[in-house]
């Protein structure tokens, strides 16, 4: 036994037979010999690829006399080294900061969020914590703007002793996808169109809207859009010159602020 080489924890289940070290060595203690005593016997374990994954695989006996099981070492590392993903919300994979595989280091490990192959994401959806761990903000796959987490639906687990993950697609991009699918279909349209009558007089549409209009107005009047401004000058949008927008923004918020001292004085 070298007493200078660092042979890393034991990995549980193995009666400590094997250990593996910061690197992802795995490293086997003892042997058994034809006679079925043990030897004392340390040796680093060859470690492969199967089927061009760009993976690393180890192949370990658990038992005497029984047959060899493969690990994972990027498993291994994580049960081994007490790996911890940023969040219970996505699915992660662990994965290599360099992108070697072979390089397998606990300092080259990282969590990144599992992306399928269809997924056509133009920017990964990293997500961002506040001081306790808490997920606040995200980036979407699609347009790679960061945004609320509010901004992303929440879908429920599927299967018992799953987590429920946020969407790597913030709800606006989405709704842009699915509005273009259905503009291509003529039957899905129609229903789409049939639907959103049905519920617009419904009762919950009907107030849907009215809220909608009543905050609608007060975002108008706070912000002096262009269509607020045509309005109380009662002309058309396009007869609006910019010149006559920025004094009309100017005349209206000094209005508002002799209104407001009146109000003070009185």
């Amino acid at each position: 036994m070298n007493d200078n080489i660092d042979y890393g924890i034991f990995i549980p289940n193995t009666k400590k037979r094997y250990s593996i070290d910061k690197k992802g060595e795995v490293y086997s203690h003892y042997r058994f010999l034809n006679n079925g005593k043990k030897q004392n016997h340390i040796f680093k374990i060859r470690r492969y690829t199967q089927n061009n994954n760009k993976t690393l695989l180890v192949s370990l006996v658990l038992d005497k006399g029984a047959k060899n099981k493969v690990f994972y070492i990027t498993t291994l590392m994580e049960t081994c080294y007490n790996l911890q993903k940023p969040d219970n919300y996505h699915f992660y994979d662990l994965r290599y900061k360099d992108n070697d595989f072979t390089n397998t280091s606990l300092d080259n490990l990282i969590y990144k969020i599992r992306l399928q192959k269809d997924s056509n994401y133009n920017f990964y959806p990293q997500p961002f914590y506040d001081n306790k761990g808490n997920i606040t903000h995200k980036i979407c796959g699609v347009c790679g703007e960061k945004k609320n987490i509010n901004d992303f639906h929440l879908q429920l687990a599927k299967r018992q002793n799953e987590n429920n993950t946020y969407r790597n697609m913030c709800e606006s991009c989405r709704a842009k996808r699915r509005w273009q699918v259905i503009k291509s279909d003529k039957d899905l349209y129609e229903k789409y169109m049939l639907k959103g009558k049905e519920w617009a007089n419904s009762k919950e549409g009907i107030l849907y809207y009215k809220n909608y209009r009543i905050n609608y107005n007060i975002h108008e009047r706070d912000n002096l859009t262009p269509h607020y401004i045509s309005t109380s000058l009662r002309m058309k949008i396009n007869e609006l010159t910019p010149t006559l927008i920025e004094l009309s923004k100017k005349r209206i918020k000094l209005k508002r602020q002799i209104k407001n001292q009146t109000n003070i004085i009185s």
